[in-house]
């Protein structure tokens, strides 16, 4: 008989090779997607995505190749650690989080699940399963930049009531957390918004993405420590 387990993915980058152009997987998991100024590179234990000084549409992303290869419905939790060098430019975008096929706008993910900061520091939350789409929900909260700050989206508390039915699971209402100055207790934000995923029944990849329009000419860079994916497996 098969018993259910779960499994952490853990995904550090320390040592870490720059991970290959968009198409060719052949140094881990994850592929990168540039344009203009933007650069993926290791740099002293992190995986730094950076945008260029120059006023140009920079953009430095990485993604796991569109393989998909956590099913919506086996995910328990997803935890990204990262940073930022400065406080968001006002044309600038850092987004993280699962999606289904990537694109470097965060908002024509079909279906994708995320954390966004964008023309400022204020961090919001965003959900998509191809019919509820909750966009810019505010969390009270910024991103900072003098220490590292846990972020993580729980696929599996929340719990729905359905009126004359059984109660929804965790995929009715998925929630996000972000923790405090380094590595400080994590606190539920955007506890007003239900998250609705519960229609998206395929898989889903890591994401991570900095991006600006070509007005900007003042760097961003997002800085990721590690990821830690908590999955079903049987």
């Amino acid at each position: 008989m098969n018993s259910l387990q779960t499994r952490k993915f853990w995904y550090h980058f320390k040592g870490a090779n720059t991970p290959p152009a968009s198409g060719s997987p052949d140094s881990g998991p994850f592929v990168q997607a540039v344009a203009f100024n933007g650069t993926v590179a290791p740099n002293l234990g992190n995986l730094d995505l950076s945008l260029g000084a120059a006023a140009a549409a920079d953009s430095a992303s990485v993604y796991m190749n569109d393989e998909l290869p956590f099913l919506i419905s086996d995910l328990i939790r997803v935890e990204f650690l990262v940073q930022v060098d400065a406080t968001i430019d006002a044309e600038a975008t850092i987004a993280f989080g699962v999606c289904s096929a990537f694109n470097v706008n965060p908002d024509s993910m079909t279906e994708c699940v995320l954390f966004k900061m964008q023309g400022n520091s204020k961090i919001l939350c965003e959900s998509d399963d191809g019919t509820n789409d909750n966009r810019d929900i505010a969390t009270g909260f910024d991103i900072r930049s003098d220490a590292w700050q846990r972020f993580v989206i729980d696929f599996s508390v929340g719990n729905t009531t359905v009126s004359a039915g059984a109660s929804k699971g965790g995929l009715s209402d998925v929630q996000f957390f972000a923790g405090n100055k380094n590595y400080n207790a994590l606190r539920r934000v955007a506890s007003g918004q239900r998250f609705d995923v519960s229609n998206y029944i395929g898989g889903l990849q890591l994401f991570a993405i900095a991006s600006k329009t070509n007005a900007n000419a003042v760097a961003n860079v997002l800085k990721i420590r590690e990821i830690c994916v908590e999955a079903k497996i049987s």
